[in-house]
């Protein structure tokens, strides 16, 4: 019945064919993301953790030594990682083959119980925004300096 009600949405023009449903964003107090940047030259593993009740933590790990460092995010800062998380889709990211970048990295996220890595020269271009506050939130937050 779903799917009659959007195809008859599409042909009327009350929706957008050929894109999917939109998704209910999540309350601000229930967003919840992982993100990890792994590999590259020096391979320093980075995560950003964010829990429900807008907690977060970043991990670095450097030469064999893992520091971590908690922290509270705003509502404003939620509401922009959750609006880059929506635009990723990362439930619709392709699983790419391995490539042959021996010192890419790769980004690696979970939302709403959909995971996907990619290497950082196959990243689509709606994941950007996502990989860029996470990084701007780890950089602001970095347990070594």
């Amino acid at each position: 019945m779903g799917a009659l009600l959007a195809t008859l949405a599409c042909i009327v023009g009350v929706g957008t064919c050929g894109e999917p449903p939109a998704t209910t964003a999540l309350p601000v107090e229930r967003f919840a993301i992982s993100y990890e940047r792994s590999g590259g030259l020096a391979a320093m593993p980075e995560n950003l953790t964010v829990r429900p009740g807008r907690r977060a933590s970043v991990t670095i790990v450097r030469r064999g030594r893992a520091a971590n460092v908690g922290f509270r995010l705003s509502v404003k800062q939620i509401k922009r990682l959750r609006a880059a998380a929506e635009t990723a889709r990362v439930g619709g990211l392709p699983t790419p083959e391995p490539g042959n970048c021996a010192d890419c990295f790769v980004y690696s996220v979970t939302y709403r119980g959909e995971s996907a890595s990619v290497a950082e020269v196959d990243v689509p271009r709606r994941m950007q925004p996502l990989i860029d506050r996470a990084e701007a939130l780890i950089a602001a937050h970095r347990p070594f300096h």
